[in-house]
């Protein structure tokens, strides 16, 4: 899936995946801006029939910023990757997993190299889960909540850069530039791989990460 959604009034999703049976789903190279409601809502209602739950899904490589609710809505989606995504300026959460309507809440999530900057909430907030989750290589910057908030389990994490300001991280985050700054303290801030898990080889533009692997989405290489 490709596209550019951008609100015009209203309530409603930029991107709706409906109900339970959107399984290996890829959502790749999309911008996703400014949408009164949620930037994505997954939806594994389990009222309409199948398991109620969304697995299998690879999100890669989208802008999701300026959103009025959370970056992503993540009702029942399970053992999906989030891989080279922006979550920028959301009202709410980057990144918000739950059970509402689904079966059963998030669990194996494998979150590696997103940056989530000046969402209203946290980068990633996650309730009703089940664990299993990895987390690394994420750039997490003045985020109101703080970087994470995963209230049932412990996650696996490592090399997530958390910072209180967005100052010297970013080229222009003003204009939604969140490319690396020359002097910004995600460069070489990651590990190639983690919890069997291997860093991606691009950046959220598609150029070929190079070097000691940097946190965000962003390889230095895609920097003016």
């Amino acid at each position: 899936m490709r596209a550019i959604t951008r609100g015009s009034g209203g309530n409603g999703n930029g991107v709706y995946l409906a109900n339970a049976g959107c399984d290996n789903a890829t959502i790749r190279d999309n911008r996703i801006l400014d949408n009164d409601g949620p930037g994505i809502h997954f939806n594994g209602d389990s009222s309409v029939g199948g398991d109620g739950l969304q697995s299998g899904n690879r999100i890669e490589r989208n802008l999701v910023a300026g959103n009025g609710q959370n970056g992503f809505n993540m009702d029942g989606v399970q053992s999906s990757i989030v891989i080279n995504n922006v979550f920028a300026g959301n009202s709410r959460h980057g990144m918000r997993g739950f059970q509402i309507d689904a079966a059963e809440g998030p669990r194996d999530l494998v979150i590696i190299n997103n940056t989530f900057a000046e969402n209203g909430g946290s980068g990633v907030k996650l309730t009703e889960d089940s664990g299993g989750h990895v987390l690394f290589n994420n750039l997490m910057a003045a985020n109101s909540e703080g970087a994470f908030i995963i209230e049932e389990t412990v996650p696996q994490t490592s090399s997530n850069l958390d910072a209180a300001s967005v100052s010297g991280l970013f080229v222009s985050p003003g204009t939604r530039d969140y490319r690396l700054a020359q002097s910004s303290s995600a460069i070489d801030a990651g590990v190639s791989s983690f919890a069997g898990e291997s860093a991606p080889s691009d950046d959220l533009t598609g150029a070929t990460r190079s070097g000691v692997v940097d946190a965000g989405a962003y390889d230095e290489s895609a920097s003016p």
